[in-house]
C-alpha cells in the first residue's frame, strides 16, 4: 500500500478548472534520485509557494494567471528557474548538488535590552506586510510501545493581512500504519 501511494505521489500533474486554478505536484530527487525534504518550490520573487514534505513531494495550488517561472531550492544545492510550460510530463525535478563558500561569520554578543532594540528596528525587513497566502504542510509519526501505529498529515492554508490571521483552512488526514 505504502508503496501505491510513494507511485502515485511522484507522477506529477497539471489540471485546470473553471476558476483559473492551476494544481502542480510532483516529487525533487537529488541526482541519485533521493527525495529532497523540505526544498522550497514557489514562484520566483513572489511571496507563493510551498516545501516539499519529507519524501521531498510538494502541491503547489496557483490562482489567476501565473506569468514567472517556478523555482525549486535547497541549501546546498543548485536552484532551479522552470516554466509552467516545462511542467508538463516532468515527473520529478531534479536538483544538482552545489558547494557554496560561507562568507565571513561574526559573533557578537549584546544584552537582552539591545538584542530586543535590535529586532524591533527590523521587523519591516522580517515580515511580509502585503496580504499573503501560505500553505502550510505537516507531517508526525505516532508510536505505541515503541512500534509505528499511525502518521497524521495535515495541509493549512492560511491567509494574511499584516500581522493578522484573517482565516485559516485545514484539511488533515490519518493513515494507520
Amino acid at each position: 500500500m505504502q508503496k501505491g501511494l510513494y507511485l502515485v505521489s511522484v507522477l506529477l500533474t497539471i489540471s485546470f478548472n473553471g476558476s483559473a486554478q492551476l494544481k502542480i505536484n510532483g516529487q525533487v530527487t537529488d541526482e541519485n534520485r533521493n527525495p529532497i525534504a523540505f526544498a522550497s518550490v514557489g514562484i520566483e520573487n513572489t511571496p507563493i509557494g510551498t516545501i516539499c514534505n519529507a519524501e521531498g513531494n510538494f502541491e503547489l495550488v496557483l490562482k489567476g494567471e501565473i506569468t514567472k517561472p517556478i523555482v525549486i531550492s535547497h541549501l546546498g544545492y543548485e536552484s532551479r528557474l522552470i516554466g509552467l510550460d516545462d511542467f508538463k510530463g516532468l515527473k520529478n525535478i531534479v536538483l544538482k548538488e552545489a558547494i557554496v563558500q560561507l562568507q565571513e561569520v561574526r559573533v557578537t554578543t549584546l544584552n537582552a535590552k539591545g538584542m530586543i532594540e535590535i529586532a524591533i528596528d527590523r521587523i519591516e525587513d522580517n515580515y511580509e506586510f502585503n496580504p499573503t497566502t501560505y500553505t502550510i504542510y505537516t507531517s508526525n509519526k505516532h508510536f505505541i510501545n515503541d512500534s509505528p501505529a499511525y502518521i497524521m498529515e495535515s495541509i493549512a492554508e492560511m491567509y494574511r493581512d499584516r500581522l493578522k490571521v484573517d482565516k485559516i483552512k485545514r484539511e488533515t488526514s490519518f493513515k494507520g500504519i
